[in-house]
């Protein structure tokens, strides 16, 4: 998944009425994925 990907996404998102906090939290969740190595 590339950031610009992301951003579709985002797009696509605020277009169905999501809140930006609520699209954050989503990103929170998403960004460690996207983001190596992983830190556990």
């Amino acid at each position: 998944m590339s950031f610009d990907h992301l951003l579709i996404l985002a797009k696509r998102f605020f277009e169905l009425g999501g809140s930006e906090a609520e699209f954050l939290g989503r990103v929170d969740v998403f960004a460690p994925k996207l983001n190596q190595p992983n830190i556990y």
